[in-house]
């Protein structure tokens, strides 16, 4: 795949006179009230293995401040803050004007729509000047979407009607403490028309970048007839993936693709065979698994859920893993055996199962012996196979044992997947420290030769055994 240049075009900062009328803005955020930081939370770089920090107080002053400290160590930087999800009733809004007073660093205004993972939302700049309070009005067209900070393309303007939560990121790739105090965020309805109503430096921020690829979350390790090359092509395509799965071998000719709030099916040679929205009672996806029936189960490892889809996109149901979110990010996937549906953590070193009829729950292995966060989890022909940062252990239902089968050379894995004796492994670096690039590995589960994928993508998150060509290997 050829590499590709991208170019930021700023426009100027204007000054500008003008803004609507206080009767034709709604505040969609503000701090009146001491117990106004109930509704906001803090995302740090920690959910990918950074060291950021960040988060924001109330300064007894009707303002929130924003610090922290940005770091750049394994492959981190980046600190925000975030409303819970709430409806908002924003449509038909043009702009919103947000009144701040920052460091002189530029940050992002932040707009969800009920988003289904962790690093997706709606952006625009916010650049600050050094101390000095600022109103700055950014017109509704320039909310970009973005996947972890990369713009998605061709992506769809956002639908102001689909507003749930508002946030400030920054993620400048500069090291170093920061500071940002808020006053407000208000969503305005109507064209400019009034003189401001303080004092206050006042600003327009209008930027269109070029639509940078988001990172593919997708590697082709293999053969898996009879899935075509057609498929291959589909699921290729940076703009069309964020997350794919293959289905259940009761439905194995079928491709489930995801982008944004979409899923798409897809036949063995490549024809869509229909699509739905993914309903808004899943709030954030990790990863999904596709069930025998062509239903889907979403994983939230950040509400520590699963909801669950019929073949139609409509909720049938959400279960709870713990009592309470613990928000412990790990990296969970799902696999359907003997009829349930074997989850890989839930946070707490468990591998849980649910049945798919009573959708039950228990604790189907216990792994706490492994020190640190579980990962992912595959099976055949009755042995279970399970990823711990750099490590794959295997394991049966009916013993105690856990065997380690094989350490990779470089994590930290995020999918694995067993095809005719071979075990593949999407690593994407990030751990441990100091970052390494990202690559999949082949193990052969009889002889233990590991040998590396040489033709990856960026970032894989994901595996699908699918026929390429041109692919290298190199032994290790």
């Amino acid at each position: 795949m050829s590499k590709k240049w991208f170019v930021f075009t700023v426009v100027a900062m204007l000054a500008v006179t003008a803004f609507a009328a206080e009767k034709e803005a709604e505040i969609i955020a503000s701090f009146e009230e001491p117990d106004s930081m109930q509704n906001w939370k803090s995302y740090n770089d920690g959910v990918m293995g950074g060291r950021s920090r960040g988060g924001g107080d109330n300064t007894g002053q009707k303002t929130i401040l924003f610090t922290g400290y940005i770091s750049l160590e394994n492959g981190g930087g980046f600190a925000s803050i975030r409303s819970k999800p709430n409806t908002m009733n924003l449509d038909g809004a043009s702009g919103v004007i947000v009144k701040a007073r920052g460091d002189g660093r530029k940050y992002w205004v932040g707009l969800r729509t009920g988003g289904k993972f962790p690093g997706a939302a709606y952006r625009a700049d916010l650049p600050t000047a050094k101390g000095e309070w600022t109103t700055t009005f950014i017109p509704i067209s320039d909310f970009k979407e973005q996947v972890w900070g990369m713009l998605v393309p061709d992506s769809s303007p956002i639908n102001p009607a689909g507003i749930t939560s508002v946030g400030i990121t920054l993620a400048d790739k500069k090291a170093g403490p920061f500071e940002f105090e808020l006053k407000y965020i208000k969503a305005v309805f109507a064209e400019a028309n009034t003189e401001p109503t303080d004092s206050s430096k006042t600003t327009v921020v209008s930027e269109t970048p070029k639509p940078i690829a988001p990172k593919k979350s997708l590697t082709i390790a293999t053969y898996d007839p009879p899935l075509s090359t057609k498929v291959v092509k589909l699921v290729e395509e940076p703009s069309r993936v964020q997350k794919v799965s293959s289905s259940h071998e009761s439905m194995a000719n079928y491709v489930y693709v995801q982008l944004g709030n979409t899923i798409t099916v897809y036949d063995a040679e490549g024809m869509e065979q229909r699509s739905f929205t993914i309903p808004p009672e899943v709030l954030e996806i990790r990863s999904f698994t596709i069930l025998p029936d062509g239903g889907i189960s979403f994983l939230d490892n950040r509400n520590d859920a699963i909801y669950f889809v019929n073949k139609d996109g409509n909720h049938i149901k959400t279960l709870a893993l713990l009592e309470e979110p613990d928000r412990h990010i790990q990296s969970m996937t799902g696999i359907v055996v003997d009829g349930k549906l074997i989850v890989s953590s839930n946070g707490q070193r468990e591998v849980i199962a649910v049945d798919l009829k009573t959708y039950e729950l228990s604790v189907f292995r216990n792994l706490k012996q492994l020190k640190g966060g579980i990962g992912t989890i595959t099976h055949t022909d009755g042995v279970f196979y399970i990823s711990h940062y750099k490590d794959i252990y295997s394991f049966t239902a009916d013993s105690e044992d856990i065997t380690k089968v094989v350490a990779t050379p470089r994590g930290n894995i995020t999918e694995i997947m067993v095809k005719n004796d071979q075990l593949f492994a999407a690593v994407n670096g990030y751990w441990p420290s100091p970052r390494q690039s990202p690559t999949v590995y082949e193990i052969n589960l009889k002889s233990g030769e590991l040998m590396e994928i040489k033709n990856i993508f960026n970032n894989p998150e994901s595996l699908l055994l699918l026929k390429t060509e041109g692919m290298t290997r190199g032994h290790r």
